[in-house]
């Protein structure tokens, strides 16, 4: 037998009827239901998800671009805005008689952090004298 002869001979293959366009019809439609449409379903879920990420991108971007802005302002303030004069670096004159440790002292009040130092060392100086007192009277 020929090649030719065995491509035509039809005795091997299955019984199979010929396709009309009913059946190739039924066969797209059945195609289209279970893999067009859940496939198309994804792609619009996708596009809105890639709508949303453009949105949020472009938000992102005038953010960005009013940081900038901002940051340029600020640096041009700062440019603007004259340095403060070094401090010298002399050291205070150490008091020789009572009353200028007394008006040191009293400077010193004047200032949050001083008042707060003088209120420790007056509090650690009555803790210290109520102990010794204490100690005095039961001793």
């Amino acid at each position: 037998m020929l090649e030719s002869d065995y491509l035509q001979d039809t005795t091997n293959l299955p019984n199979v009827e010929q396709s009309t366009p009913d059946l190739t019809r039924q066969q797209l439609e059945a195609i289209r239901d279970e893999w067009l449409g859940p496939l198309l379903m994804q792609m619009r879920h996708q596009s809105e998800e890639v709508g949303r990420l453009e949105i949020q991108c472009r938000q992102f971007r005038e953010q960005r671009d009013m940081l900038i802005v901002e940051r340029d302002e600020l640096r041009e303030q700062l440019e603007a805005k004259p340095e403060p004069e070094p401090e010298s670096d002399e050291a205070e004159p150490v008091p020789t008689t009572a009353m200028d440790v007394v008006l040191n002292l009293a400077s010193q009040l004047r200032t949050a952090e001083g008042a707060v130092v003088t209120g420790i060392a007056i509090a650690i100086g009555l803790w210290i004298g109520i102990g010794l007192l204490t100690f005095a009277v039961l001793g």
